[in-house]
């Protein structure tokens, strides 16, 4: 009975002790309890995170490390770097006046005066005063009757004549330029028309005029001329008109407006002279006789008269008297090229350049 009764007290502390281990392991079951909000996981495997809810998965809770990569701006600044360009030259020029003329004439020489400060040369008032010029030295001679200007001499260069006026003249309002002309020019037949722009003439201190700029070193021709167009003479005459949009190829400005005259110019159409070679003479005998010269120099006389601007509108002064006889107008002409500098200017005018470019009086 007692052995019995120790079994069955064996017994029941056995269930007892099995009871006891299954309630320890209850305490490790699965719970659905959710982290708290950005709270890393703590369990196995559970990464550290800054932001976002972990969910436990079997009895682990991973948190997902929140990582944020910031992109650092750069930027690389250009320095800026400015080359500055010297100035060089004798300035900027002097811009025209631009007085408008009141009436078409420029000038018809029944005025004119010598000149006492330029010998052989003159002045005049009528219409728009000026006065006249010649290049090279003493290679031409200016005369007149009272009613005409007559200029003769030997062309043996780059040679011509013309008128400057005293103040740079905006004839804007006209369309060209018109002239009685008649005599004997030279081989061409033709005289070589320029009108002097005060953007293409070489600025000229002494006179106070001219915009074009000569770089040091550089022949004045080649970086200053005026436009310009070849016009028949014949010793019978008669009236020449050319119109402004006829002028070509002046430098630096080729188009000519009218709005910037200083004055205007006649140049001879002129090329060195060059000799034959003598021909074999018949029978043997060397024929001893030089070919004739087929240019060079040559005798000139000219007379000009009634130089007036034409296609005017709006003049104050109203339409001036035409001179009779029909516009005649020429093909256009190039400028005659050459290496010789121009001789002194009217009345204190700078001096012709290449191609007869004139003198240019005060």
């Amino acid at each position: 009975m007692t052995k019995r009764n120790l079994r069955y007290a064996g017994l029941g502390l056995a269930v007892l002790t099995v009871g006891a281990l299954a309630a320890c392991g209850s305490s490790d079951a699965p719970t659905t309890t959710t982290p708290p909000a950005g709270t890393a996981g703590a369990h196995t495997g559970g990464a550290t995170g800054t932001a976002g809810a972990g969910t436990p998965t079997a009895g682990a809770s991973t948190g997902t490390a929140g990582a944020g990569t910031g992109t650092a701006g750069a930027g690389t600044g250009t320095a800026g770097a400015g080359t500055g360009t010297a100035g060089a030259g004798t300035g900027a020029g002097f811009a025209c006046v631009g007085n408008k003329p009141t009436a078409p004439l420029i000038t018809s020489f029944a005025d004119l005066v010598a000149n006492p400060t330029t010998a052989g040369s003159y002045t005049f008032m009528a219409g728009i005063p000026g006065g006249t010029f010649t290049y090279q030295p003493a290679a031409l001679t200016l005369a007149t009757d009272g009613m005409a200007l007559n200029v003769k001499g030997t062309v043996n260069d780059y040679d011509g004549f013309g008128v400057y006026l005293s103040s740079c003249t905006d004839a804007s309002a006209c369309t060209g330029v018109s002239f009685n002309v008649k005599g004997s020019v030279g081989y061409t037949g033709k005289l070589n028309f320029r009108v002097q722009s005060n953007a293409d003439t070489a600025i000229d201190t002494t006179n106070m005029k001219g915009a074009c700029m000569v770089p040091a070193g550089t022949d004045s021709y080649t970086a200053c001329h005026d436009s310009a167009f070849d016009v028949p003479v014949s010793t019978a005459g008669g009236v020449v008109t050319v119109m402004f949009s006829q002028l070509a190829g002046g430098v630096p400005k080729a188009a000519v407006t009218g709005n910037d005259i200083v004055g205007l110019e006649w140049a001879f159409n002129w090329t060195a002279g060059t000799t034959g070679t003598g021909g074999t003479g018949a029978g043997g005998g060397a024929g001893a006789a030089a070919g004739g010269a087929t240019n060079g120099p040559f005798m000139a006389d000219v007379t000009i008269d009634d130089v007036q601007l034409v296609g005017c509108t709006g003049l104050t002064g109203g339409a001036g008297a035409g001179a009779g006889g029909g516009a005649a107008t020429a093909g256009a002409g190039g400028a005659s090229a050459g290496a010789s500098a121009g001789g002194a200017g009217g009345s204190g005018g700078s001096g012709g350049a290449k191609a007869g470019a004139g003198g240019t009086g005060g």
